[in-house]
């Protein structure tokens, strides 16, 4: 781990407090590319069915816990390039990002393609296995397809990193409409259905490596993460749009779930 990474890792944390206005043509899109409502959960689409997949896959010894990258030769994960990632858009930053974090850009785009083809919108359970068959059964590196998947055709802040994948205003608008919302909490709904995709995807990819890994410090920070960004935010004077408590805690709820599956492969899920 160089100082390169944890430079980075420092930026990506700085720049929450930085200016963004401005920075991408489409901030103005995504802020009124909102729903009043959209139904949760459908048939089929959960957390647990989410779990349950992967149990399945454990048990026939079909998917991979190495937290080495699918695309990269005998190179472990950097864990500092990893928050700089996951913390804040690469486009609001200068830090370096190790390419141990980075899916290659064909397996992300496929991955975004087969979202926006699905003949029905797509839930969490099915955007992991669709990620999962393009990273070839590697645990780590279908969620981190997962993250900047969901990132970039929500928010199109991610184009330093994966400058040859063109994201429009109409494919926003087409992501937005394929994706299932997530719960809320007191029957409410969401507004910011991508947003809450994402921020799931990221906080299930930070739990799932903390945990495995055992690092407990990175773990509590993110743990606090979301509220410590939306109050860092408000300071700053540029508040998010949905403080995405819901899809920070089933993210992590997941993350860790995965994490324990991983290590404990011998898990069984009720199929009932």
């Amino acid at each position: 781990m160089g100082l390169k990474e944890i430079r980075g890792e420092v930026l990506s944390a700085a720049s929450l407090f930085g200016p963004n206005d401005g920075l991408n043509p489409m901030r103005s899109l995504y802020r009124n590319n909102l729903v009043n409502k959209q139904e949760p959960f459908e048939t089929g689409d959960s957390p647990e069915a989410l779990l349950k997949i992967l149990s399945r896959l454990l048990n026939n010894s079909t998917a991979s816990t190495s937290p080495e990258p699918y695309w990269l030769t005998n190179q472990k994960i950097n864990c500092h390039s990893l928050n700089a990632a996951l913390i804040q858009f690469a486009n609001e930053h200068t830090g370096y990002i190790h390419n141990s974090v980075t899916p290659p850009s064909v397996d992300v785009g496929s991955y975004i393609n087969s979202v926006l083809n699905s003949e029905n919108r797509i839930g969490i359970t099915d955007q992991y296995t669709s990620a999962l068959a393009i990273s070839k059964q590697n645990i780590l590196g279908a969620l981190l397809i997962n993250v900047w998947g969901s990132r970039i055709t929500a928010r199109n802040r991610d184009t330093r990193v994966y400058p040859d994948i063109c994201i429009t205003a109409d494919t926003m608008q087409r992501w937005r409409d394929q994706i299932i919302a997530l719960p809320c909490f007191q029957n409410q709904t969401s507004i910011d259905v991508t947003g809450d995709n994402y921020y799931f995807w990221t906080h299930c990819t930070a739990a799932y490596v903390n945990d495995f890994l055992g690092n407990r410090i990175t773990d509590a920070v993110f743990d606090n993460g979301t509220k410590m960004m939306v109050k860092v935010r408000a300071l700053a004077g540029k508040p998010t749009m949905s403080e995405h408590h819901e899809a920070t805690l089933f993210g992590r709820a997941i993350g860790k779930s995965m994490a324990y599956l991983a290590k404990h492969p011998d898990t069984i899920f009720s199929e009932d």
